[in-house]
């Protein structure tokens, strides 16, 4: 099996993402403790993912941006556009919390939930794109896996052991029994 810069993570942030959008559209948003409880979980989560698109783009993306300059340029934009997405929800969720007639912060909840869905909706189309086009470009341009894994090799010893024990929280729930083993072996 060759090096996946983007298998595990990703399939972390899809977990994360899905339970959040499952959890935003079960949640009665005119509750003010709801409303406030689904803020702090997306802070998190929104934290989370500026974390990985800032690892990607230390890492990752300068090896990337050497093999495949087009292909790089257009991950660095989508980060871009991830970004202000994210800030629009983080500023829709004070809107609602600034609500205080219950209708109205429900009808709100619901545009929220419709404007996080959109941004779950580019972001997987984004994770396709460095799944299904940059990864398996990578493969092609680059013989063995040394090459490949200088830049995880940077990324991982940057991490700390509590930074590593902490992704565990989010990244073995996303691996299938043979993820977890080969991860845990590695130990």
């Amino acid at each position: 099996m060759r090096v996946n810069y983007y298998q595990t993570i990703h399939k972390a942030l899809r977990r994360l993402l899905y339970l959040f959008s499952i959890e935003l559209g079960c949640e009665d948003m005119g509750i003010e403790e709801n409303a406030q409880k689904l803020q702090t979980q997306f802070l998190q989560l929104k934290a989370l993912l500026e974390e990985h698109a800032h690892h990607e783009d230390k890492y990752l993306h300068p090896f990337i941006s050497q093999k495949l300059p087009k292909e790089s340029n257009e991950i660095v934009k989508e980060h871009a556009e991830q970004d202000k997405h994210m800030q629009a929800i983080a500023d829709m969720f004070t809107s609602v919390l600034a609500q205080s007639d219950i209708k109205e912060r429900q009808h709100l909840g619901y545009q929220l939930y419709v404007l996080f869905n959109r941004f779950v909706a580019d972001y997987i189309a984004h994770l396709d794109q460095e799944e299904a086009v940059i990864m398996p470009l990578l493969w092609q341009c680059c013989d063995d896996d040394d090459e490949l894994m200088k830049p995880l090799q940077a990324f991982l010893a940057s991490k700390t052991k509590q930074d590593f024990i902490d992704s565990l929280d989010y990244m073995l729930p996303a691996m299938n029994p043979q993820e977890r083993e080969l991860m845990l072996s590695s130990l």
